[in-house]
């Protein structure tokens, strides 16, 4: 299993949407994360394959497939938008996962 990078509380949007997103038992979903005009290409990491319902409020776990640079702006409690074709629901994130802990594996 990949190690994340942050951990974040999301908030999907209410309404059924048009992705990918928590829609069928994956381990991990390819997502974009905005910060301002910032966005950084990451993967929700999924632990028990589960499906995640429109309006949810779920604990997820994001890696970034270039650390350093979304690093920077994903600090404690930061806000951002979570997009996978559409805008899926917006985090807050509430945990940083050590760099080094978070291995390629």
């Amino acid at each position: 299993m990949k190690t994340a990078h942050i951990i974040a509380e999301v908030h999907l949007v209410e309404e059924p949407i048009a992705s990918n997103f928590g829609q069928e038992p994956r381990e991990s979903y390819p997502t974009i994360l905005t910060v301002e005009q910032e966005s950084f290409s990451s993967q929700v990491l999924l632990d028990d394959r589960s499906v995640v319902k429109p309006g949810a409020i779920i604990q997820v776990q994001f890696r970034f497939l270039v650390p350093g640079n979304a690093l920077r702006k994903m600090i404690l409690e930061t806000e951002f938008d979570i997009w996978e074709r559409e805008r899926v629901g917006r985090g807050k994130v509430t945990e940083i996962v050590s760099a080094e802990k978070a291995g390629s594996g």
